[in-house]
């Protein structure tokens, strides 16, 4: 008895399958227009069944569902036959509705990896691009409930529109986030952030906030929500800044410290701001965030005897120190500061070049 290579009985299992979900996927078509049931399309889906690796049967099929109205199904058919035969006239020239070609195959990733919410989410993506909002908002919330950490569906659901399903989820979402999980309410948060929902968004990060004021990254957005809603999150802003006053107080973390001086900057506390940049200058003279905010203080001068002990010897800490200066028209002081660091590895041909252009 002949046998068939099990390649090809794989091959042909799959594109049977292909085949038959095409028929059940919208038997009562997806057109604009709605499904044209004059025309009879059960020869053409047969044809195609019993010849599955024929890019013509495909073609054909396609053509009739596209006269039928069903432009989803055709669209389909038409992606069946490219795979069949990339190099098949009709697939080369794609007729003007055929506009989702690229859906069938990211469907196809979906197939064989359920629960892979990257698959879904780039199956959203391209039934999005081919206007089919309804169809890519299942499709978003699917991956969003397979992975509720990634930041990155929220905002493309929300960016389909108003849905009753979306508002649904969130709160489902939100219900199960509960009152602990800071990092599941912030997702959220910058969900509705993304799709401008500025006012829902600000509600989820104090929500966030309450979970853990310790995380600068929700201390920073209330802020934003108080500058924006002052009436209704500036309350929660004071609280967040007082919590974070009391963690820096202590805090030999520079960025921490930092973090500090730009809430309080954000706050118009420009003073205050300034005295803690100048603490975050002293923890970590070399990082170049703190200098250029620093120098950015009304009538401040640097302490060059305190970064230089607070450099310990470090002639690299010094220079990465001068070249901001310099950056920043500082000449005089760039140059003493390079000096400091030629003094101190006199075989460093940088320090020695930088020396040479001073004034």
């Amino acid at each position: 008895m002949e046998r068939w290579p099990i390649t090809a009985v794989a091959v042909s299992c799959v594109l049977f399958a292909s085949a038959l979900e095409i028929h059940l996927h919208h038997p009562s078509g997806s057109g604009a227009g709605g499904p044209n049931l004059a025309v009879d399309v059960s020869p053409a889906e047969r044809d195609a069944l019993d010849r599955p690796d024929d890019a013509d049967a495909w073609v054909a099929l396609a053509e009739v569902y596209a006269e039928a109205g069903r432009i989803e199904d055709a669209t389909r058919a038409f992606g069946q036959a490219r795979r069949v035969d990339p190099d098949h006239p009709s697939v080369v020239d794609a007729p003007e509705w055929f506009g989702g070609a690229g859906i069938l195959e990211v469907e196809r990733e979906v197939l064989l990896d359920p629960t892979n919410d990257e698959a879904w989410g780039r199956a959203a993506d391209a039934i999005a691009a081919a206007g089919d909002r309804t169809r890519a908002v299942s499709y978003y919330l699917r991956a969003l409930e397979l992975d509720p950490s990634d930041g990155e569906w929220p905002g493309k659901l929300m960016a389909q529109g108003p849905d009753p399903r979306i508002d649904t989820f969130l709160a489902r979402w939100a219900a199960t986030a509960g009152d602990r999980d800071d990092e599941a309410l912030g997702d959220i948060a910058d969900g509705m952030k993304s799709a401008g929902r500025w006012r829902d968004a600000c509600a989820f990060y104090g929500k966030a906030l309450a979970a853990d004021p310790s995380d600068n990254e929700w201390v920073q957005a209330i802020d934003e929500c108080a500058r924006r809603y002052p009436a209704d999150f500036q309350p929660a802003a004071e609280y967040a800044l007082s919590a974070l006053r009391e963690r820096a107080a202590t805090s030999s973390d520079d960025e921490l410290v930092g973090d500090y001086a730009d809430a309080l900057r954000d706050a118009g506390r420009r003073s205050e701001a300034c005295a803690q940049y100048a603490r975050a200058a002293s923890l970590d003279p070399a990082d170049n965030e703190w200098i250029r905010a620093l120098l950015a203080c009304p009538g401040h001068a640097l302490d060059l005897d305190a970064i230089r002990r607070e450099a310990g010897g470090d002639d690299e800490q010094l220079g990465d120190l001068a070249d901001s200066l310099w950056a920043m028209e500082r000449h005089v002081e760039a140059c003493e500061i390079y000096r400091e660091a030629s003094r101190l590895d006199p075989s460093d041909d940088e320090w020695r070049e930088a020396v040479r252009r001073c004034p």
